[in-house]
C-alpha cells in the first residue's frame, strides 16, 4: 500500500490473550485502538497496560490442550506479575495496606 492510498473502515477492537503469572490460566484484555501510544511502546506494552487497567475478560478454551481459563474481574500487574481477577483478589486480600504486594507476598498469597 502506498502512502497516497486511503484506508476505508476502522480498526474497532484489539484483543490480547494473557497468561496469568499466578495460576497459569488465560484471560483476555481489550486494547483501545484509538488510544495514543506513548513513544517507544510496543503492542506488548499496551497489552500490559490493559492488564494494569483491570479489564480481564474470561475466555472459553474448551477443546484446547490447556483448558484453564481465568474468571472475569479486575486484573492487575503487581511486582512484574500479570494477574487475572481471581489471583489479584487473593493477593489483595493478603496485603492489608493499599499498595502493590512484594514478590514474596505474591508467592505466599498464591502458594507458588
Amino acid at each position: 500500500m502506498s502512502a497516497s492510498e486511503q484506508i476505508r473502515g476502522s480498526v474497532l477492537d484489539i484483543t490480547a490473550r494473557v497468561e496469568c503469572g499466578g495460576c497459569g490460566g488465560h484471560f483476555r484484555v481489550n486494547i483501545d485502538p484509538a488510544g495514543k501510544t506513548p513513544e517507544g511502546w510496543t503492542i506488548f506494552d499496551k497489552a500490559v497496560d490493559a492488564v494494569r487497567g483491570g479489564d480481564a475478560v474470561r475466555i472459553n478454551l474448551s477443546g484446547q490442550a490447556n483448558p484453564k481459563s481465568c474468571d472475569d474481574g479486575s486484573s492487575s500487574v503487581q511486582h512484574g506479575w500479570l494477574l487475572c481477577g481471581a489471583c489479584t483478589r487473593k493477593v489483595d486480600d493478603a496485603v492489608e495496606e493499599d499498595r502493590n504486594a512484594t514478590a514474596a507476598e505474591i508467592e505466599r498469597a498464591l502458594e507458588v
